[in-house]
Formats: structure tokens, C-alpha cells, sequence
């Protein structure tokens, strides 16, 4: 019998480790670490030129 509306949708799977999805979820998550570190830097230096 075929399912009108299946009991889980392909976007709730979890890609594989080396899926395309993967890879731009993990280079995602590096660029955001890096910028929030790059921030922080930028701050402490503010403060430490007052």
C-alpha cells in the first residue's frame, strides 16, 4: 500500500558523512566559528588600546 504522507520526510534523515549536505553543514559551522572568533579579537583589541 503506498503512502499518502509518509511517516518521515527526507530532510529529517540524517545526510551521510560525506554527503554534499554534510560537507556545506561543516564548512558552514567553521566559517561561523571563525567570524565569532574574528569578532571577539577585534573587541579585546578595542579595549586594550583605551
Amino acid at each position: 500500500m503506498l503512502q499518502v504522507f509518509p511517516l518521515y520526510s527526507d530532510a529529517e534523515r540524517l545526510p551521510s558523512k560525506n554527503s554534499a549536505l554534510a560537507r556545506i553543514r561543516q564548512k558552514r559551522t567553521e566559517y561561523k566559528e571563525r567570524t565569532e572568533l574574528t569578532s571577539w579579537i577585534m573587541v579585546i583589541k578595542q579595549f586594550s588600546t583605551v
